[in-house]
């Protein structure tokens, strides 16, 4: 996943690979990767896997802490949840379509701050280990710094694109300063000729002009 994490490009790709890999190696039949929106506080799904979402799904939520995913982004440490009858919040809205008994949630960060919640999930009653809580930290971890790798990168591309443009404009300006500058400086020779030519014909140097050539 590591290898896989660094050598791709594409978020979506890496992101798809982390869920499917979550079902596979811990045995539960539901994934769930919530971007959340800081400023609006709203948890948006980016991924899932175990259910289809159709045109009526629910695919965003406020976070709110009746919820177990705004109760995880409030919590200090990963939710693990053996029954959710028992529970004092509720499994999610974004879920309803599923058969889910246990949960195993936690934070995704990126750049020191919290982007948004992984979470999975099983139709049976299920303790989950520490070596769970462990592979679903470091897969949270990938998703959090691949994102963070992609965006810097993309970040790193415009700016140079548009360094590359002000470059480009520079040289552009230079050229149109240097050419008025030769224009300038022709404008001025001409002046100086035409200056000097009415001198020369002036009546007072024609009349020196005269004994010089006498002389």
């Amino acid at each position: 996943m590591g290898l896989y994490a660094l050598e791709e490009g594409d978020l979506e790709s890496i992101i798809h690979r982390a869920v499917q890999q979550l079902c596979l190696t811990l045995g539960v039949e539901y994934v769930l990767l919530l971007d959340w929106d800081k400023k609006e506080n709203t948890l948006r799904i980016m991924a899932n896997t175990g259910w289809e979402l159709t045109e009526n799904s629910i695919k965003e939520i406020k976070a709110e802490k009746e919820w177990d995913v705004g109760y995880a982004l409030r919590a200090e440490k990963p939710v693990l949840v053996s029954n959710y009858a028992e529970e004092e919040f509720k499994l999610s809205p974004l879920l309803t379509d599923t058969a889910v008994t246990s949960g195993l949630l936690l934070k995704v960060i990126e750049s020191n701050e919290t982007c948004g919640i992984l979470g999975i999930y099983s139709k049976k009653k299920r303790e989950f280990t520490k070596h769970d809580l462990n592979f679903l930290q470091i897969v949270g971890n990938l998703i959090g710094m691949s994102s963070e790798r992609i965006k810097s990168k993309k970040n790193l591309e415009e700016t140079n694109k548009k360094l590359k443009k002000e470059i480009e404009r520079s040289k552009k300006f230079q050229k149109q300063i240097l050419n008025n500058s030769i224009l300038e400086r022709w404008d001025l020779g001409g002046y100086l000729l035409d200056y000097l030519l009415v001198l020369l014909l002036s009546p007072h140097l024609l009349g020196k002009l005269e004994v010089l050539v006498l002389f």
